[in-house]
């Protein structure tokens, strides 16, 4: 019986007709018909209707699809035509798609082109325009250097024809670039990589390319990858859009898996197997299964049934030895090529980091095949009798046993991985169900929306599976944190508990009580993290061979209590050293487990004040993202977020703030209603306090202290009411106004823990000694600085920064009582730690601001040339890190021209920060 064609089949028909000449096209026709008489029938129509319409130069409207016009009609149609700011120029291609043309931009605003592409209406299916503008939305997300963007997206005319604006892209197919730039094979393999970064980009997008080839990987005359009709097949598809997985899209057969042939559901895994043709072709000069002469049912059998010879065996290109490809990057490809998904790399970003591994000369993953099971051997015939005869049988026997049980344990892991596998496609859709939900107004939700929604879809679908379900709650758990919703992150981890018992699943139990641990810390609640982590091990000692993850996130836990609860930094430094040191030597340094220990351990750098490595470290943590296809995620953004504090501590204050600024800008272009956090808004509030721009600090944290406070987070809470405090000292409001604030800081810590926390005092301190030197009592002033010079934590290798604050305080207020050899020994001993953090010589406003106030200790002794030295040197750095027109800047520039002090004048140090 015949079915509807799907919108695949009749994109692929339509391109072989239009191939095709009137004879070959008829005879084509006929087989078809044989086969898939609606299929036939719809393609005919399609042709006559084009055949009309060149026939007479019918257009109708002003929206006729582009695709079916001949190309002189389409040419006299099209030119000319004004889509919002772009006018078309000429056409550049066409096919059963549709049709793509060069636009220029006529808005007067700047010069620029673009490609148009229209889209065939025929292909859409029901509903097809606003599914085609809400998917548009979702791939204009996309934001990768190698990757076309996809400015715009609309329909045109009367007919709403659906078009497509994208970045136009000057260049040549990536087979043809290489070739004729003579590349070999180790070259192509690197521009390769470029290729896997931009679809893991995607891919970390929910997004599922469906068509690659060669003709859609262009590359510039410069040398840079860019990857086109990113998504377009997604689009132009008649499937839901929330189904990711169909495999109802248009296709090109040549680079079709063997899923996409047989009609069933595509995974990120299909486009592994795509980019596996795409490099044997740019390997050997060829395609893999002859799907440059194959055609129709024969290519078809190909994709299914036969295996591809080595790409070492398959070299046609003149510029690519047959050594340099044997071996790794034959064991790569195949791997790519496997026909069963689950065979295949795990992700673009395992095919990419292989492939790395074969440019650096390390062992790859990829492994040539080998028969793992024998049923029998050849035996030598032996002289003797029966006794010879019997050991041949029993030996016979034992490898028939041993080769049974070797099948059961395949079947069952085999079992087992297909398990695993369905969930892993069953939590892809999931998660991509709640990205394209739409709150009651049909708006996108924000991040936070969509996590509650994913929660409350979850235990509505997946009540029956406790397992599936604690896992993918456990997804959810982490985002609530990351959303620095650490309350209800908690109540959700209390329901993985719960549920990985009901189903007896220990390692997920044992994740979330060593996932759990890091957030009891950070809400202040040490002793439920001591006790989460007592479980967890006893837990993991069960467990015969813990999976790396696991491993790596109990290690992280333990290094959190011991940092955090048992006060031992340097135990914890060497737990996560160990982790660190045991991911690398097992080449597992792609995924998200090997970026979260280098982001413990750069909080270790940071406060032990080791700012060039933690600048270093967090760097690196980036470029592991951004390789891996994370670059638009939400640790990628927390890693510039990272990088924004590092520069923070290392006194490059202004730097700090543009980079906060661009992040925030990463975040509000990566989708609709944006969740910026308190720790972003009150970290942008701290710089702008610290460049003397209290007025724009403010605005900034009203109302962060609740929010912080609702979602369980004191540890970031107790910081606002201390900048909003210094905003308002800084606009001269009455003391009134600010103690309030300086009482809420006290509030958060009982008796024993205010004392323990020199960081916070220290700053509250700050504050008072301000007050106390401004009402010209100096001796009240030192009595609140003694108790922090002799607290414990000054000797402590993780309480650096505290320390210099402390040593900076102590300065100030020893020089404002005259006591300047006291003044200057505090001052070069907070001067050398600020030195010791800054990135260069002259880069620190900290730096700056010991200088200047070393400088007025020096006056006031009456050293003028050591003065003048500190202040020339002062005036730059205060330049550098704050900017010139910083107060504190002009300050240095007005006692380096002002005449030298007497000695013993008296001085009125600067406030430091």
């Amino acid at each position: 019986m015949d079915r509807t064609p799907t919108p695949q089949e009749l994109s692929e028909g339509l391109d072989r007709a239009l191939e095709l000449d009137t004879v070959a096209r008829a005879q084509w026709l006929a087989e078809l018909e044989a086969m898939h008489p609606q299929l036939a029938g719809q393609l005919r129509a399609l042709l006559a209707n084009r055949g009309r319409m060149e026939a007479d130069g019918f257009l109708a409207g002003d929206a006729a699809p582009a695709g079916l016009l001949s190309p002189a009609a389409a040419e006299a149609a099209l030119i000319g035509t004004v889509l919002g700011p772009w006018v078309i120029e000429a056409e550049i291609g066409r096919g059963g798609m549709g049709s793509v043309w060069r636009a220029r931009r006529d808005d007067g605003r700047f010069d620029g082109r673009a490609a148009i592409k229209f889209v065939n209406l025929a292909l859409l299916g029901r509903e097809g325009e606003q599914r085609f503008r809400r998917e548009g939305q979702l791939l204009g997300r996309l934001d990768h250097p190698n990757i076309a963007r996809l400015l715009d997206a609309g329909v045109h005319g009367v007919a709403q024809q659906p078009y497509l604006v994208l970045e136009y892209v000057d260049g040549q197919p990536i087979d043809s670039w290489c070739e004729a730039r003579g590349l070999d094979a180790r070259q192509r393999v690197a521009l390769f990589v470029d290729v896997l970064q931009a679809v893991a980009h995607a891919h970390a997008h929910l997004i599922i390319h469906r068509d690659l080839k060669p003709s859609n990987i262009l590359v510039t005359g410069a040398g840079v990858v860019k990857l086109l009709d990113f998504g377009i097949a997604r689009l132009a598809s008649g499937e839901d859009a929330a189904d990711t997985r169909s495999s109802a899209a248009p296709m090109t057969p040549q680079y079709a898996a063997p899923e996409q042939v047989r009609g069933e559901p595509v995974t990120t895994r299909t486009d592994v197997y795509a980019l596996g043709l795409v490099l044997y072709r740019l390997l050997t000069g060829r395609h893999a299964v002859d799907g440059d002469r194959a055609d129709g049912a024969a290519l078809l059998r190909a994709i299914l049934d036969s295996d591809p010879p080595l790409p070492s065996a398959s070299i046609r290109s003149a510029r690519v030895e047959a050594r340099d490809v044997a071996g790794d990057l034959d064991n790569i490809v195949a791997r790519a090529l496997r026909k069963t998904p689950g065979e295949r790399y795990a992700s673009v970003g395992a095919l990419a980091d292989d492939l790395q591994r074969f440019l650096r000369d390390e062992p790859v993953t990829a492994r040539p095949d080998s028969l793992t099971y024998r049923v029998g051997k050849f035996v030598r015939r032996h002289r003797g009798g029966v006794a010879a005869s019997a050991l041949t049988a029993l030996a016979l026997v034992a490898a028939t046993v041993v080769t049974t049980q070797q099948m059961f344990e395949a079947r069952r892991q085999r079992a087992a991985a297909e398990f695993q596998t369905e969930r892993a496609e069953a939590s892809v859709e999931f998660l991509l169900t709640t990205l394209l939900a739409v709150d009651p107004e049909g708006k996108p939700l924000s991040a936070r929306q969509q996590i509650d929604r994913g929660v409350t879809m979850l235990e509505a679908q997946y009540a029956e599976d406790p397992g599936f379900l604690g896992s993918m709650l456990l997804i959810y758990a982490s985002r609530y944190f990351q959303q620095a919703a650490t309350t209800d992150a908690l109540a959700l981890y209390d329901r993985v508990e719960s549920l990985s018992s009901t189903a007896g699943e220990v390692e997920l139990h044992t994740q979330a009580l060593c996932e759990r641990v890091f957030v009891e810390v950070q809400a202040n609640r040490f002793d439920q993290a001591r006790e989460r982590l007592t479980r967890a091990t006893a837990r993991l000692a069960t467990l015969r061979d813990p999976p790396a993850e696991l491993r790596v996130a109990c290690m992280r836990a333990e290094a959190t209590v011991l940092r955090h609860v048992e006060k031992r930094p340097d135990d914890a430094l060497r737990v996560l050293e160990t982790a660190r040191a045991d991911l690398e030597r097992r080449g597992d340094t792609a995924g998200p487990g090997y970026t979260s220990i280098l982001g413990a351990i750069l909080v270790e750098y940071l406060d032990r004040g080791e700012l060039r490595d933690a600048l270093a470290l967090v760097q690196q943590i980036g470029a592991i993202h951004e390789r891996n296809g994370r670059g638009g995620t939400i640790p990628r953004l927390r890693a510039w977020q990272n990088e924004s504090i590092v520069l923070y501590r290392m006194g490059e204050i202004r730097e700090s703030l543009e980079r906060l600024q661009r992040y925030t800008e990463k975040i509000v272009k990566a989708g609709p209603q944006p969740f910026l956090g308190t720790g972003l808004l009150s970290d942008r509030a701290t710089s702008l306090n610290r460049l003397a721009r209290p007025e724009e600090a403010l605005p900034l944290l009203e109302g962060l202290y609740e929010q912080a406070m609702r979602d369980g987070n004191p540890r970031r809470a107790v910081f606002i009411p201390f900048e909003q405090a210094r905003a308002l000292q800084a606009l001269g409001r009455p003391r009134a106004e600010i103690e309030p604030l300086l009482a809420r800081m006290r509030a958060l810590y009982d008796e024993s823990g205010w004392n323990a926390a020199l960081g916070i005092r220290v700053l509250y301190d700050g504050i008072q000694v301000d007050w106390e030197l401004a009402d010209g009592d100096a001796d009240a002033a030192w009595r609140r600085v003694e108790p922090l010079l002799a607290h414990p934590s000054m000797n402590a290798p993780d309480g650096v920064r505290p320390r210099r604050l402390v040593l900076t305080l102590a300065a100030r207020v020893a020089l404002a009582q005259r006591r300047f050899e006291v003044a200057r020994g505090h001052a070069e001993a907070a001067l050398e730690l600020a030195e010791r953090a800054a990135r260069g010589p002259d880069t620190s406003g900290d730096v700056g601001e010991l200088l200047l106030l070393l400088a007025e200790v020096r006056r006031a002794e009456g050293a003028g040339d050591a003065a003048r030295t500190a202040l020339e040197r002062a005036v730059r750095c205060l330049g550098n890190g704050y900017g010139a027109d910083h107060p504190l800047a002009r300050r240095a520039r007005e006692l380096l021209a002002a005449p030298a002090a007497a000695p013993n004048a008296p001085s009125t140090p600067a406030a430091t920060a």
